[in-house]
């Protein structure tokens, strides 16, 4: 087992305040849109920006079937995020602070994969995320925190600690350790798929057309993003 080592600080330091930095523009996006374009916006243009990182920083190469594969998902993603009878505003301030969230996560992305070779990925995401909560401590002790004390709130708090940040964010690096930026930030767009999914399971919510086609479009650019990853994969066997 592979010990921790706190080998690069400054990189460590930035994957937190990306991160944090994520968090608050893209919440600060959908008060100012909306949640429709405040989605479509900060998660649409994170694979984006997650390309063009990987290209500069790192090499990667950005070939067509990943514009194909991005540019799938995304439409997707729009689809999904505008169903519903939520209000769609345009805020140029709000549509700036969502682009910015997208970068944020693209940046966070690609300095967590810089980190991972050294460290184990539990280790990385713990420190990460401990310093980005200390980062946006004092937004917390500015807002109102009564709720906090509820019992069921606190419930709450844990899961979207435990289950909805700190697993899947593990699942992420682990996953990161052997897959592009550019592939692993396309990647992340079953997210809105998934909402859909347990909107359909656990809510009971309607499938219609435009629903249907967003998670065909999702599903499709998922398909040939990692169909490109596995002819790679046999080309470099060969």
């Amino acid at each position: 087992m592979r010990r921790f080592r706190l080998q690069h600080p400054i990189f460590f330091f930035l994957a937190a305040l990306f991160i944090a930095g994520y968090q608050l523009f893209f919440f600060t996006a959908v008060v100012k849109t909306g949640v429709a374009i405040g989605t479509i916006v900060g998660i649409g243009s994170a694979p984006i920006a997650g390309g063009l990182l990987g290209f500069l920083f790192r090499g990667e190469e950005l070939g067509r079937r990943w514009f194909l594969a991005t540019g799938l998902a995304i439409s997707g993603c729009a689809l999904l995020s505008l169903t519903g009878d939520a209000a769609v505003t345009v805020d140029s301030v709000g549509m700036l602070l969502a682009v910015g969230a997208g970068a944020c996560y693209a940046a966070f992305t690609l300095v967590l994969k810089a980190l991972l070779p050294d460290n184990p990925a539990v280790s990385v995401i713990a420190v990460i995320f401990c310093l980005g909560a200390l980062l946006l401590t004092p937004l917390l002790l500015t807002a109102d925190s009564e709720w906090l004390l509820q019992p069921r709130a606190m419930f709450v708090v844990l899961h979207l600690g435990v289950a909805a940040t700190a697993f899947p964010y593990l699942l992420f690096a682990w996953g990161l350790r052997t897959t592009p930026v550019s592939t692993a930030t396309t990647l992340s767009l079953a997210e809105p798929v998934t909402a859909a999914a347990l909107g359909f399971a656990l809510l009971g919510e309607k499938v219609n057309l435009q629903t249907g086609i967003g998670i065909v479009l999702v599903f499709a650019g998922l398909v040939v993003l990692i169909r490109t990853r596995r002819l790679h994969s046999r080309g470099a066997m060969q």
